[in-house]
């Protein structure tokens, strides 16, 4: 396993685990366990999501995580996370045309989410999805020939190569 800083935000670090050495098509790889410390107290938490942490909101509101082998990127309050009882989940599926979803970045604000929809390995498309969280609705913003991958994002649309 490899264990490293997956964000830091004023109050907390949150820490994962990833595990190494696995073969086969794996398109997205993600810590499968998150612990989260708290910097001004003795205390430390771990988050229980269903799949892969992708991404953490800076204002600690906020966990995205996938499933390998699904085209589902589930969103969920982090106190539902910490305290888990299986309330305040919300699900986003990539179309059905897709095999694999993943790469889930939050916006700056937690307002959006990106996430990369992709076929693989044999014809190997992708496309970038944002989500309003507000409302729900997914946009297709650019789709390839090749895997995407989100690099940040500029406002309210992730930057990506």
């Amino acid at each position: 396993y490899r264990t490293f800083v997956l964000e830091t935000t004023s109050n907390y670090a949150y820490l994962a685990l990833e595990p190494t050495g696995l073969s086969g098509y794996l398109p997205f790889l993600g810590p499968w366990e998150v612990v989260r410390v708290n910097l001004t107290e003795p205390d430390f938490k771990i988050l229980t999501v269903n799949g892969l942490v992708e991404d953490i909101s800076f204002d600690d509101s906020k966990v995205a995580s996938s499933m390998e082998f699904t085209t589902g990127i589930a969103v969920m309050d982090v106190t539902q996370a910490l305290y888990p009882n299986g309330a305040n989940l919300t699900l986003f599926n990539a179309p059905d045309e897709f095999a694999y979803a993943g790469d889930a970045t939050f916006s700056n604000d937690a307002s959006h989410l990106a996430y990369i929809a992709l076929n693989g390995p044999d014809n190997e498309t992708s496309a970038i999805y944002v989500v309003d969280l507000a409302t729900g609705t997914q946009t297709e913003l650019v789709r390839q020939a090749s895997q995407l991958h989100i690099t940040g994002w500029d406002g309210d649309v992730p930057t990506y190569e």
